[in-house]
């Protein structure tokens, strides 16, 4: 073997270790408690940047999977180039580091690709186009896709994992979300949506915080998100009491969300965490 041919053999060898290292990690089967929970509004507007540093616009909504409590989707706007229109990214493929907010791998399917610059990947963009846009009704075929464009396991097709099949019937945006009514399944209160708990690391939806809990105070309160139901596309209803909604402990102190808050909060509405689920 001569001594170019030796030097790319041997590059690409090393760029499939980094892919099926990086790419697609093993799963442990056990799910881990979260180590912090985060406001899902905090990601809306910040600006997202590759690998390189480089910048490829801001995030400017959250595309969810109701029925197994995930962020699905990442929607990345003012992308340079792309003009008016978004770009879908796994929410997997994020990492946020303090206040700086990251795309782990351009992906895309292509070896080559992941050890390329921002240039290269805005470039691949805008020349296939299926990978830009967001369908008003989102196919779980074409999120199946994007996943797989961007080197990530979707984690309802993962071997042994508990997770429902993807429905488009249960998929919501965040700014959907927020500010919409939710009415008592078993009372009279009504409430709004202000905003979600998640838990960075894997996507999960651990709460949702409710305001106008009560007047004339504007209290809120954060309920396990699990008590969501959809009674059609712009209504939702909340499998709970008034008495229990009520008597909730109010949400205050943004820096006081930890593992703690998070366990008393679902001691007190009688759910088991999701994060101990496994552990039975």
């Amino acid at each position: 073997m001569n001594r170019p041919t030796a030097s790319f053999a041997m590059l690409s060898l090393l760029c499939m270790m980094l892919w099926s290292s990086e790419a697609f990690p093993q799963q442990s089967g056990t799910m881990a408690q979260p180590s912090h929970l985060s406001e899902a509004s905090s990601y809306i507007g910040r600006s997202l940047r590759g690998p390189d540093g480089k910048n490829l616009g801001r995030i400017s909504d959250l595309v969810i999977d109701r029925a197994n409590k995930r962020v699905l989707l990442a929607v990345l706007s003012d992308v340079p180039g792309l003009e008016t229109k978004v770009v879908a990214i796994p929410f997997a493929s994020l990492t946020s580091t303090g206040k700086r907010l990251s795309i782990t791998s351009y992906g895309l399917n292509e070896v080559w690709l992941r050890i390329l610059n921002a240039s290269m990947y805005l470039h691949e963009l805008k020349r296939d186009l299926s990978l830009v846009g967001l369908p008003s009704t989102i196919d779980p075929e074409w999120v199946y896709q994007i996943y797989l464009r961007y080197d990530r396991v979707p984690y309802w097709k993962e071997a042994g994992a508990n997770e429902k099949p993807l429905s488009e019937k249960e998929i919501v945006s965040l700014n959907g979300l927020m500010r919409s009514i939710a009415r008592l399944s078993q009372g009279k209160m009504e409430t709004r949506i202000s905003d979600l708990i998640i838990d960075p690391s894997d996507g999960r939806v651990a709460f949702m915080i409710l305001s106008h809990v009560s007047e004339p105070v504007d209290t809120k309160v954060a309920v396990p998100f699990g008590s969501l139901a959809m009674k059609d596309n712009h209504a939702f209803t909340i499998n709970l009491t008034d008495h229990m909604l009520a008597e909730a402990p109010v949400f205050g102190d943004r820096d006081k969300i930890d593992l703690k808050w998070a366990s008393n909060v679902y001691k007190y509405f009688g759910v088991q965490p999701y994060w101990t689920e496994e552990e039975q």
